[in-house]
Order: structure tokens, then sequence, then C-alpha cells
């Protein structure tokens, strides 16, 4: 890794069909940003950022 981070954060339109973070994802961050994260902009109660 570089150092250099790039930002996304997630509004309730964000795409997210060709995210994959499933590598070495003991936390299940995967699906939580899949299952529950979207859903959390949706509703206006959250908000996530992803870096990558």
């Amino acid at each position: 890794m570089d150092g250099h981070w790039q930002r996304k954060v997630l509004s309730a339109e964000s795409n997210l069909k060709d995210f994959n973070c499933t590598q070495g994802d003991t936390l299940g961050l995967d699906k939580f940003i899949h299952d529950e994260a979207l859903d959390y902009q949706r509703e206006g109660t959250g908000v996530t950022h992803l870096f990558y």
C-alpha cells in the first residue's frame, strides 16, 4: 500500500454491485456494506465512508 487512499461517501444512489472486499474479511464488512449500509443511507440514519 503506497499510502494514497481514496474515499467514497455512500449515498442512497451509490451503486456497489461491483464492490467486493471479501478477501480476508474476518469482520463481515462486505456483508454489512451490501446488506445494511445502503439502507442506512436511504433512511438518512447513518453515513458510511469507504476508504480504498
